[in-house]
């Protein structure tokens, strides 16, 4: 398990927080696969592989956005920071982070689509 978290890069939880939406569009498929394992396997091991596959995805997602939307990514974070990690007191920040990781990140799975 300890090799799900060697990757070059480690984000926060409030860094994570900020970019969850855009995680969850982009890595929805790999999130519902390993749900469904875990529902399926109470041992850790039987989902390892679905376990890489969703954190690679996020981590992906997050260097993507992150390098391309640094300004906004960082003025949602620090909100988030000083407003006790409440999404709803960033709602400007978050948008404005949201509104360039559209022009970066890949197209929502189909299920997400409104």
């Amino acid at each position: 398990m300890a090799e799900l978290l060697n990757h070059d890069k480690s984000y926060s939880g409030t860094q994570l927080l900020a970019a969850s939406r855009i995680i969850d569009r982009a890595c929805f498929s790999s999130s519902i696969a390993y749900v469904a394992c875990k529902a399926r396997n109470p041992d850790p091991e039987a989902c390892i592989i679905l376990a890489k596959q969703l954190t690679g995805c996020a981590n992906g997602m997050l260097a993507i956005v992150t390098k391309s939307c640094t300004e906004d990514f960082e003025k949602v974070t620090s909100c988030l920071y000083s407003k006790n990690q409440d999404l709803s007191r960033c709602r400007p920040e978050l948008t404005a982070f949201e509104k360039c990781a559209a022009t970066v990140s890949p197209s929502p799975s189909p299920s997400l689509k409104k």
